[in-house]
């Protein structure tokens, strides 16, 4: 199942069963008088099926949970590339995984996730987005149900047993914190988020990159999921970017990527290798594991991203990042850190950005001029339009 047809079933699946189920939790809620004071008195399940970067983004609030309910069971919903970004964490006991790739086994999946989270004392749905995920945590007849509610999706206060409301203009990650102190949880620092990360993976030094690789040795993470692809940029747009900010025109380039990215990222080499001949081009995507990429980019000299997951995963390891953003906006999903952090961010807001959650298609489709921007040099009217986040105009 591709992620058109996940929506598509989301929408009117997920529209139908709120509408019918609405009127009997009404009813439920009078008779049986349940007690939904906000503590976590058994199992918690999060629900995040979709985006292992959001789940980084949301890790100081999970930190949180875990540590005000150190022998409570804590369960994570998710697809299975999610899982891969979870296991970095440290925060979770087990895994409900939910398949996405056909019809038939997303079924018989659901079925065997039901029986592992069935009456949970509480589950928290990160899915703001998603009709089925409410409905699913109704259906698990959990004490409490907790979500976030925008202003189009009201229909959720119905299903949950806390609804809290969300603008979604402010920083996502302000959100999920929120979520933490109702169940009474001291949310950490990002500092203190990212030593915890780094000690979990065994992390806390780099690690030494082969002698032989020249430097400077870049990584570049040009890869996004399908919800909005059109955050990438074609290998063309990052040679001229590559030779744009080095103009020492040698050194090393590491192409992360998973599994699926092996094959483009076979391409994306041989056409780098061309466009940037001082450069040694060497491809990474498929050959580590999501474990192995963290380690390869605590030594390089700087990572080269979009708004991806590898992003979220330098960001804690603190290693020096270059992003571009166009579709989604970097305010509202980069939460700060209280010293100075060796990244800088660039965002030239257009009058169509961001479109992320917004629109089911880019309005643009495909022509993505909120990256393409990026390819001319940034000048001061740039900068003092408010278009550069961090980072100076070159």
């Amino acid at each position: 199942m591709n992620l058109k047809a996940l929506k598509q079933a989301d929408y009117w699946i997920g529209s139908v069963l709120a509408i019918l189920f609405t009127p009997v939790v009404w009813v439920a809620h009078r008779l049986l008088r349940r007690d939904h004071t906000p503590e976590i008195r058994g199992q918690l399940v999060v629900v995040k099926i979709l985006g292992g970067g959001s789940l980084l983004i949301a890790l100081p609030a999970l930190l949180a949970l875990r540590d005000r309910y150190p022998d409570r069971r804590l369960t994570l919903l998710c697809s299975p590339a999610v899982k891969k970004f979870a296991e970095l964490t440290g925060v979770f006991d087990d895994y409900a995984v939910i398949s996405t790739d056909r019809f038939g086994r997303f079924l018989l999946s659901c079925l065997h996730v039901v029986r592992m989270v069935f009456r949970a004392d509480t589950i928290i749905n990160f899915e703001m987005h998603s009709k089925l995920t409410s409905v699913f945590c109704l259906l698990t007849l959990a004490r409490n149900r907790v979500g976030l509610t925008l202003s189009w999706n009201q229909w959720q206060n119905n299903l949950s047993t806390h609804s809290l409301f969300y603008n979604d203009s402010a920083p996502i990650y302000l959100a999920y914190a929120q979520i933490a102190r109702l169940l009474g949880s001291r949310v950490p620092s990002m500092e203190e988020t990212a030593r915890r990360f780094r000690a979990h993976n065994g992390l806390e030094a780099p690690q030494p990159v082969p002698a032989d690789f020249p430097r400077p040795v870049l990584a570049l993470a040009p890869y996004c999921s399908d919800l909005v692809p059109e955050r990438e940029f074609t290998d063309a747009e990052w040679a001229s970017l590559i030779t744009r900010s080095h103009p020492e025109a040698a050194g090393s380039l590491l192409i992360l990527g998973g599994p699926a990215e092996q094959a483009r990222a076979a391409r994306s080499q041989a056409a780098l290798a061309a466009a940037l001949p001082g450069w040694r081009v060497v491809s990474l995507a498929g050959q580590e594991s999501l474990a192995g990429s963290a380690r390869w980019l605590t030594g390089v000299d700087e990572l080269l991203t979009i708004d991806s997951g590898v992003n979220h995963i330098a960001r804690l390891l603190q290693v020096p990042i270059t992003s571009y953003w166009g579709p989604t906006e970097p305010y509202r999903r980069l939460a700060p850190f209280t010293e100075r952090a060796r990244e800088t961010v660039i965002y030239r807001k257009c009058f169509c950005a961001p479109c992320v959650h917004t629109m089911d298609t880019a309005p643009c489709r495909g022509n993505n001029i909120c990256m393409q921007q990026h390819l001319a040099p940034l000048d001061g009217r740039a900068a003092e339009a408010g278009w550069v986040i961090r980072g100076e105009p070159s």
